[in-house]
């Protein structure tokens, strides 16, 4: 079975039916270095831009553990684009501030 496409914000099923975003969250890499946003499309399913999911093993349900995340609380951790919550979100963590250094004994 042939995975979805994605352009210009749309979701492209194989099937031909063309899905919009419903709702998005955006979460920190685990470095602090990069955002990955996960993505709940009109036809209930997930995407994500983090390596995870883009490298999914072929046949299996492609999925990461921030679409599982989101999944499990059927979306209510993510947002509607564009929303004042979600301007809010972004003014708070822009610019992208890294984690604090980790503290190294010093011998």
């Amino acid at each position: 079975m042939a995975d979805a496409s994605f352009k210009n914000g749309k979701k492209h099923n194989p099937d031909g039916t063309v899905c919009t975003i419903v709702k998005i969250k955006e979460t920190l890499s685990s470095n602090g270095n990069t955002k990955y946003t996960t993505t709940l499309w009109s036809d209930n399913t997930y995407s994500c831009n983090c390596p995870g999911w883009a490298m999914h093993k072929r046949g299996g349900e492609r999925k990461c553990k921030h679409t599982k995340a989101s999944a499990a609380c059927n979306g209510a951790d993510m947002v509607t684009p564009g929303s004042q919550h979600n301007a809010n979100l972004a003014a708070a963590r822009s610019p992208l501030t890294p984690p604090p250094p980790r503290r190294v004994a010093i011998r």
